[in-house]
């Protein structure tokens, strides 16, 4: 296991007025990209939660404390660091055993994950609903979430796209084989019916791509 503050800081700051217990704070890990991610979501000064699904798997990976040595390899990729209050759940009394390299690697597996399945939904219902190219819906969202070529490159999330796109379509083909007079009406339906539920997980995430989805359904 390596120890905490090789992977991440333990921060205690002074008390904050009218409180005698010193605030932690954990600055955990993450890649360049998420940093702003996270931030959007959750907000810069965050405290952890088990309310919101990002603190509820990071409660559960720093209380469980899984070691797997394979992953401090990995560990450079992990540039950003993202803050977060203790003030909750002091270590000690909730049990904590801290990070390392299978935590940090984990959590961030997640969020990743959370990040590309909005971008793919996003790439898709903007290239139908307004008609945008997949290079325009790739630079809007970077722009919601302020991301600069040094956080994550355009690159890297056009060929993302590329990749879902290409899955996307072979798992239609395979799945549908329709009369060729039929084949044209069945993969419209398919993809409309795409949309509607992609916009419809979209209505779930928390801002701020849902205030866009209303102001897209207002127009």
């Amino acid at each position: 296991m390596i120890p905490m503050l090789a992977v991440g800081e333990l921060t205690e700051l002074l008390p904050t007025p009218g409180s005698r217990k010193k605030a932690q704070i954990l600055k955990f890990p993450v890649k360049k990209h998420l940093v702003k991610y996270l931030a959007a979501h959750l907000g810069e000064d965050y405290s952890l939660s088990e309310r919101d699904q990002f603190g509820a798997l990071l409660f559960h990976l720093l209380r469980n404390g899984l070691k797997d040595c394979q992953k401090d390899s990995t560990m450079d990729q992990y540039k950003g660091r993202f803050n977060v209050r203790l003030s909750r759940y002091p270590m000690k009394q909730y049990g904590l055993k801290g990070m390392n390299s299978n935590t940090v690697f984990l959590f961030n597996n997640y969020v990743d994950g959370l990040f590309r399945s909005e971008l793919f939904a996003w790439v898709e219902i903007m290239g139908q609903r307004m008609d945008m190219t997949t290079k325009d819906a790739i630079i809007a969202f970077m722009d919601i979430y302020d991301l600069e070529e040094e956080d994550i490159s355009f690159e890297t999330l056009k060929k993302a796209v590329q990749r879902e796109q290409n899955a996307l379509k072979k798992a239609e083909q395979k799945a549908q084989k329709p009369p060729k007079k039929t084949k044209k009406s069945v993969a419209r339906l398919s993809r409309k019916n795409r949309v509607l539920s992609l916009t419809k997980e979209l209505d779930k995430v928390p801002l701020p791509l849902t205030q866009l989805i209303a102001q897209l359904r207002a127009r």
